[in-house]
């Protein structure tokens, strides 16, 4: 087996084996190393090395092998042969749990899971009937926000804290860059606050999907679970009369993102895992 870098993108026998498997190889722009495997003349796989700037403490790797030539050892050989491409011997990669292939790989490369990623659909139908307080005069849109500083500094704080564990954020993000990043797509006009004495008590970011859905971003609190549940009740409900879909997407190390997928009575079957090698 010979492996080559690949310099100008994906030539059509590249873009053919990743065709099945699009989900597991990073777009060419955004990696920083692609490295393809031939046997002969034969490409039989692909693996790439990039870096999250974000989160810049471990180096994603991802590798995909031909359905043929799987359970030969190639697989192995890549792994390797990336390894020995980096400094940071620290790694980091994903894939669907139903994949029983990735994971029995993952493993054999020493890979551990971290992370559960739920993500998936729901509709007012789904939501669960509970007994919630009124909130509604300490519910606010943070379209009308006078100052948005609390709410920013709050989330980039929660942010920090529930990632710490898998790939930290990275020390030198400005707050700035950070506070660009969350609002990208951010409808400021659908996410929403919990406020009472002037001080942020509980947010929900809501971002743009299309015309009928609309993506769940981030939530965070200080309150107590009841006054939670209140607090995201509402927005939910606000949220269905206006769209017919919200999408999730739930961390499993986030216990305030659980919190608000326990009040539906949808639950996912397939998660997107996290795998670690230190």
């Amino acid at each position: 087996m010979e492996v080559l870098k690949l310099e100008n993108g994906f030539n059509e026998e590249a873009k053919n084996l990743l065709n099945i498997n699009s989900n597991y190889i990073i777009a060419f722009n955004d990696a920083d190393n692609f490295y393809a495997a031939y046997k002969g003349n034969y490409l039989i796989g692909i693996g790439s090395l990039w870096k999250n700037k974000m989160h810049p403490y471990r180096q994603y790797i991802s590798i995909v092998v031909d359905e043929t030539e799987r359970n030969k050892g190639y697989g192995t050989k890549i792994f390797e042969y990336l390894k020995h491409k980096t400094k940071l011997q620290k790694f980091q990669t994903a894939f669907d749990s139903c994949n029983v292939g990735a994971l029995s790989f993952a493993k054999h490369c020493g890979f551990y899971l971290a992370r559960k990623c739920y993500c998936y659909e729901v509709t007012k139908t789904e939501l669960k009937s509970l007994d919630v307080m009124s909130l509604k005069d300490e519910i606010y849109v943070v379209d009308d926000l006078i100052d948005n500083e609390k709410l920013f500094s709050m989330i980039k704080q929660d942010y920090e804290c529930k990632h710490i564990n898998v790939n930290p954020m990275a020390k030198d993000i400005s707050k700035e860059y950070f506070i660009n990043t969350i609002k990208s797509g951010m409808l400021l006009s659908d996410s929403y606050v919990l406020v009472k004495n002037q001080e942020i008590e509980a947010y929900f970011i809501a971002y743009k999907s299309d015309d009928k859905v609309v993506a769940m971003g981030y939530t965070g609190t200080r309150v107590s679970k009841e006054k939670y549940r209140s607090f995201l009740y509402d927005i939910i409900c606000r949220l269905f009369s206006k769209y017919d879909v919200l999408e999730l997407e739930i961390d499993g190390c986030d216990e305030d993102a659980m919190f608000l997928g326990k009040l539906f009575s949808k639950k996912p079957i397939d998660s997107w895992d996290a795998y670690l090698r230190d």
